[in-house]
């Protein structure tokens, strides 16, 4: 008789089983809660590598049915290790560009450290710091209408460095305007460098390096905005860290939350969403204040280049934007491993190869919120939808207070009515898609981030708020003298709509829950009424009513985290998910937990938008420059 030998491998799979309603019932709290709100039971086996997912899935079936002597049917999914030794076309091709980047930005720095800091030829010019020598601190308002701009003759909204989430004033980075000090000598001026030179040195690690983490602001910068942008950051990360990607790598978080949403303090975390509202708010408040001033100083709306106007936002935002999703895309799945790391990697990255054109548009917002490439991208498209319709708001103004109060208010009406409409028609918690963790009435649908989160036209309502206000920094010049009694009264107001906006939707014990129609206001209305707030706080402190909060706000510490909020944007949820999807135990929820993990995350998250901003934005910056400025003002 002949003998044969089997040979086969061991291989890791997470089962995933999905337990019936009875099974669920015997859970301690979990009768209250939805069966599409229970993760499914993940299990870990290992099985022959001939064996496929379908196959392992049925024979655990088949197990639980002869355990229960066919009482308990459970459907059984299994995610089998996937051995990823050899790497496809996409990840040569990214890894080549990549590698391209790095050679531009080491030969960039190089040339950068030992011709132009060293000065090794004639032509070298003073080193990058002492070109950011200028006066440290908190601003406390009578912002300057200093040199902004006016080294292009085709005027760009010198307002985005980290657009579109931290939009702040050319003088923050790209090259600060001239400050009068006391006994300083004048400098020659620096000749002329050719294009290709302008090009290499955008890509130096050092000049970049200097800019994002240079501390100084010149007098008169809108300090406060750093602050704002920086802690409102940190709560999406906050959000981020607990509410939407802590499922399915955890042992409790669905029974964490429902004993926290007892606690008024716990809504703090919940009402997270509205931090996307500051952005907005600041991104419309400093659009029009910048554009405005762009407009006195050229004598008019025909001396602007509106084209330039939306080629330069757009050339400032994409480049980091799509360098992040090609990563993202294709090497996600060699950034780490582990059991519950994805296997299914062609299902994810299908999203992406459908529907990247739509993000490259800015019209992701619009698709179905299954199929979207870099989910939490909605908000850049957002942020430039409003970007386009702005000037429709600007232009108004800029001629008659009467005519912008007019159109700014028919969108501020037109974007309430549409959100009440909406969350009426489907009856939807004033807490949203986090309305089903919390108690109280539950939509119709689950279509709440599509039908109501996404689409800009009901996420406008904080933008217009933040445009008005522009508008009145720009007519008072950043200077209002105001009683003391007036002040007091617009912070009370201020935190009055803060405090109602995150806890107003606590139930008290249960004693007291939203009707639908108070839904439907608070949908209405409290985005708007953010915006509100916010723009009081940078108000006040733009004209020296910020007392003690301009200064925590105007922090220096704040100013290069405000610059890599855009980048922390970008890349947060990759390292949030890298973490999770990494570990090998789960995790058990608990409010320590939850602050160590929320601060590992943000200083991890802030140190690769460090290296991001560096290797992705800084440079496309440079080349966007070298390129579109060629002419200097004399």
């Amino acid at each position: 008789s002949t003998q044969s030998t089997w040979h086969f491998k061991g291989r890791y799979c997470l089962t995933a089983l999905t337990l019936p309603r009875s099974v669920i019932n015997l859970l301690p709290g979990a009768s209250g809660i939805s069966d599409k709100d229970i993760p499914p039971l993940k299990i870990g086996t290992c099985f022959s590598d001939s064996c496929n997912s379908e196959e392992i899935g049925n024979v655990i079936n088949l197990l639980v049915r002869l355990a229960s002597n066919g009482t308990v049917d459970l459907k059984a999914k299994a995610q089998c290790h996937r051995y990823h030794d050899e790497y496809g076309t996409d990840e040569l091709v990214v890894i080549c560009i990549l590698s391209i980047l790095g050679l531009l930005i080491f030969f960039g720095t190089l040339y950068d450290v030992i011709v132009v800091q060293l000065g090794w030829t004639s032509s070298a010019s003073e080193p990058v710091i002492n070109k950011y020598s200028q006066q440290n601190g908190a601003s406390n308002g009578n912002v300057s209408n200093g040199n902004l701009g006016q080294d292009n003759k085709a005027f760009m909204v010198e307002s985005n460095f980290n657009s579109p989430l931290p939009l702040e004033e050319k003088v923050a980075i790209d090259e600060p305007p001239q400050v009068q000090e006391k006994n300083v000598v004048a400098k020659s001026k620096p000749p002329q460098r050719s294009m290709a030179e302008k090009i290499l040195l955008s890509f130096s690690a050092y000049t970049n390096g200097v800019k994002i983490l240079n501390t100084s602001q010149p007098s008169g910068t809108l300090g406060a905005v750093n602050g704002i942008r920086f802690l409102s950051m940190g709560w999406v990360i906050l959000g981020h860290t607990t509410l939407f990607f802590g499922e399915n790598i955890d042992d409790n978080i669905y029974w964490y939350i429902s004993s926290k949403v007892q606690q008024w303090t716990f809504y703090g975390l919940l009402s997270a969403t509205v931090s996307v509202d500051s952005f907005f708010t600041l991104s419309g408040l400093l659009v029009t204040y910048l554009t405005l001033r762009e407009m006195k100083k050229r004598g008019g709306v025909k001396k602007i280049n509106w084209l330039m106007y939306y080629v330069h936002r757009y050339l400032r935002l994409t480049p980091a934007y799509m360098l992040s999703i090609m990563v993202f895309q294709v090497l996600m799945v060699r950034l780490s491993d582990g059991p519950n790391w994805p296997q299914d990697w062609d299902s994810i990255k299908k999203n992406c190869r459908e529907t990247w054109w739509a993000n490259l548009l800015y019209i992701n917002n619009f698709i179905d919120s299954q199929k979207i490439c870099f989910g939490w991208s909605w908000y850049l498209s957002n942020d430039m939808q409003f970007y386009v319709l702005a000037p429709l708001i600007m232009i108004p103004l800029f001629y008659s207070l009467v005519a912008g109060g007019i159109v700014s208010t028919a969108f501020l009406i037109a974007t309430t009515v549409a959100s009440g409409i909406i969350a009426k028609r489907s009856e939807y918690p004033a807490l949203g898609v986090l309305g089903r963790l919390a108690p109280g009435p539950q939509a119709k649908d689950n279509n709440y981030m599509e039908n109501l989160y996404f689409p800009c036209y009901t996420r406008m309502g904080p933008y217009i708020i933040g445009m008005v206000t522009g508008y009145i920094l720009y007519r008072c010049k950043c200077k209002c003298k105001m009683p003391k009694l007036a002040n007091l009264a617009g912070w009370l107001v201020c935190f009055f709509l803060v405090a109602s906006i995150i806890y107003g939707v606590y139930p008290d014990d249960n004693k007291h829950f939203l009707t639908v129609d108070e839904s439907v206001a608070y949908h209405a209305l409290s985005r708007t009424g953010w915006g509100v707030a916010v723009s009081w706080i940078i108000f006040a402190c733009a004209t020296g009513n910020g007392g003690w909060i301009n200064q925590l706000l105007s922090w220096p510490a704040f100013i290069p985290l405000g610059r890599l909020t855009y980048c922390a944007y970008l890349i947060h949820p990759i390292v949030i998910n890298v973490y999770y999807l990494s570990r090998e135990k789960r995790i058990h929820f608990t409010d320590y937990t939850v602050s160590y993990i929320f601060m590992a995350n943000i200083c991890m998250t802030y140190a690769w938008a460090f290296l991001t901003s560096l290797a992705f934005e800084a440079p496309m910056m440079g080349l966007e420059k070298a390129i579109f400025r060629k002419e200097k003002r004399s």
